[in-house]
């Protein structure tokens, strides 16, 4: 049984990281990047998230990767990002 009694796939996954831009998100990009069909990347520095963008796409150039700019701190930044996702009510 898995450590945490979870176990799931990440082939072929869909994720969206925030904090994207450096430290955890930044490695939690790079990890999941070999098995990952899309990333929708969020963070407030975009010329950093595109390093990130960059960094994923070395790792994996079939990856999908949204970037959105953001403050996830502020209605209008998560207003932003939910605009990129297929989210269903």
């Amino acid at each position: 049984m898995p450590r945490y009694g979870v176990q799931f796939s990440l082939t072929q996954c869909s994720a969206v990281i925030t904090g994207a831009s450096s430290g955890l998100g930044a490695e939690f990009a790079s990890q999941i990047a070999p098995w990952a069909n899309c990333l929708v990347l969020a963070a407030r520095r975009e010329g950093a998230l595109q390093s990130t963008r960059d960094a994923v796409l070395a790792i994996n150039p079939g990856v999908r990767v949204v970037c959105v700019p953001c403050d996830l701190a502020t209605s209008a930044g998560r207003d932003l990002l939910l605009e990129h996702l297929d989210v269903q009510e």
